[in-house]
């Protein structure tokens, strides 16, 4: 199985396999009575199982055994993650004493910085070991402490942390620590779609403490290994850092206990100012995709793909802005959607036009890629049958949201399609089918498109983030190409999902599944 299916597939399989156990793992939490009740500090409103983080820490560990070749550095790291995450998990199901987890901090830090060695390559102090060994030990105890603390609102530190691990991806694609990075994502991203507002289970100590040790070893692995500047962490965990500072320095001043929790983080705070819960998601995970963009500019050549990525979040960032003053601030009055402009009132027909000119550009696209897909591959069959089955779990699932997101389920297949067919690759066709969707997403939004935001939902946001930071990992302009091919299809999907008659006969998930279904027919002999 060559390396890009490989790399496919440590994100596909714990997607798929944490998707799954997500709904059992929430009934038999209700059934253990493990649950986070509601109190004045915490913004739930429901009683909600509050130790998620096992459920996705499971397909972690389980396909860690197939695609992960062990070393001692990383074995140092799955005994000490492993310590960690049942130390959390003993404190979902009954509180443990905060001295206590403190100390399970420091002791799963010492052991890993102990085998790993990963402090020798922290500067200014190489004639003394262990001051760098404090140093990477302080660092590492306070990364793990900033994901747990951060961990205050629904789907923000897994989003947090989905952005965190996708920067690193950037720069340790070659190391070894990248499988471990891709099981993580794809594991979190299977959670996060049962704990994006209004959650139906949240990570817990658990699920904090394997994310923020996960991500502070994964810094000090890549400083030690990557030889990224020793600075270049502080932008992958800007946001949960500074708060965590704040925080303390805040508690400290007041002459408050800094292991008790309080309403000082920032994400309370800036709910105080009346910004609404989704929205206060929204802000912060554009605040830390902004820091990751100047750290990777601080780092690398600034290409044409940097900056054409740094249009794409510049335009996302705005939209958490328009959304704030639209829904929040109430500075933005929206159009009412019973007063369509004067061409539809000519043209009825034209209400639904961008309906059949999506489908047929996609239907043109999808002809396309049958006429020109090559004879499959046994790695290719594999790719699809998994893709198939996540997509099917999307379409039973109605907690995707289908009615209101685009799920991942569509772009998987459409993903897919692209990249085992050479069309993608023309230019000719390529171009061509990309620029009338861009003319078309462009009139949409300026015209048909006027009842919903174009990015309403954090997962949504999250998906669009990944797949910039793919196509800059990516050093091939094809995966590049197929990078930004899948974010433009998620700008249709978004407009065609508008209609009511798409989201309720599932038109593009059956366009996108025919697709595929040809593709496999064609290659049989």
């Amino acid at each position: 199985m060559n390396g890009d299916i490989t790399h496919f597939l440590n994100v596909l399989l714990p997607f798929l396999f944490s998707m799954m156990i997500m709904p059992l793992g929430v009934k038999f939490f209700h059934y253990l009575d493990i649950i986070d009740h509601p109190t004045a500090r915490k913004k739930h409103k429901h009683p909600t199982p509050g130790t998620g983080g096992i459920i996705f820490f499971i397909p972690f560990v389980v396909l860690f055994i197939f695609f992960v070749k062990l070393s001692p550095d990383i074995i140092a790291y799955l005994i000490s993650v492993t310590f960690l995450v049942f130390v959390g998990f003993t404190d979902d199901i009954k509180p443990v004493s905060p001295y206590t987890k403190f100390f399970a901090q420091v002791l799963s830090a010492f052991t890993l910085l102990s085998i790993s060695r990963f402090y020798r390559s922290i500067p200014f102090f190489t004639d003394y070991p262990q001051i760098q060994f404090l140093i990477a030990l302080v660092f590492l105890v306070g990364v793990t402490n900033a994901y747990n603390l951060i961990d205050g609102l629904d789907g923000l530190a897994s989003g947090l942390s989905i952005i965190s691990l996708g920067m690193l991806s950037l720069f340790m694609a070659d190391s070894a620590y990248f499988p471990l990075i891709l099981l993580i994502i794809g594991s979190v991203f299977g959670f996060l779609r049962a704990n994006t507002f209004p959650a139906a289970i949240f990570m817990g100590d658990s699920g904090s403490y394997f994310l923020g040790f996960s991500i502070g070893a994964f810094c000090l692995a890549g400083v030690n290994t990557v030889d990224f500047p020793v600075w270049f962490p502080l932008f992958v965990i800007l946001v949960p850092m500074a708060d965590t500072v704040n925080v303390f320095f805040r508690r400290l001043i007041k002459g408050k206990n800094v292991f008790l929790p309080d309403a000082s983080h920032i994400h309370y705070r800036i709910m105080a100012w009346g910004v609404s819960h989704k929205n206060t998601v929204f802000l912060l995970y554009s605040l830390q995709t902004i820091a990751a963009f100047i750290g990777i500019g601080l780092l690398v050549h600034r290409s044409d793909s940097f900056w054409t990525s740094v249009l794409i979040l510049s335009m996302l960032t705005l939209q958490h802005g328009v959304l704030i003053y639209r829904d929040d601030v109430k500075k933005i009055i929206q159009t009412s959607e019973k007063s369509p402009i004067r061409i539809f009132n000519r043209f009825p027909l034209l209400k639904r036009g961008y309906v059949y000119y999506f489908l047929a550009l996609l239907l043109i696209f999808a002809g396309i890629q049958i006429i020109q897909s090559p004879v499959q591959s046994n790695d290719n069959m594999i790719m699809i049958f998994l893709a198939l089955i996540t997509t099917y779990l999307f379409i039973i699932d109605h907690n995707a949201g289908r009615s209101a997101n685009v799920s991942i389920g569509m772009l998987l297949l459409a993903g897919l399609a692209a990249i085992i067919c050479p069309s993608i690759q023309d230019t000719s066709y390529g171009n061509m089918i990309s620029i009338l969707l861009l003319v078309g997403v462009a009139l949409s939004i300026f015209g048909l498109f006027r009842k919903h935001h174009i990015f309403d939902s954090p997962t949504e946001y999250l998906m669009i983030v990944s797949l910039i930071l793919f196509a800059l990992v990516s050093r091939e302009y094809v995966s590049f190409s197929i990078a930004y091919y899948l974010i433009l299809i998620y700008l249709v999907y978004k407009i065609l999902l508008q209609d009511e008659w798409v989201r309720k006969y599932n038109v593009i998930y059956i366009l996108n599944i025919a697709t595929l279904v040809f593709v496999i027919i064609k290659s049989l002999p």
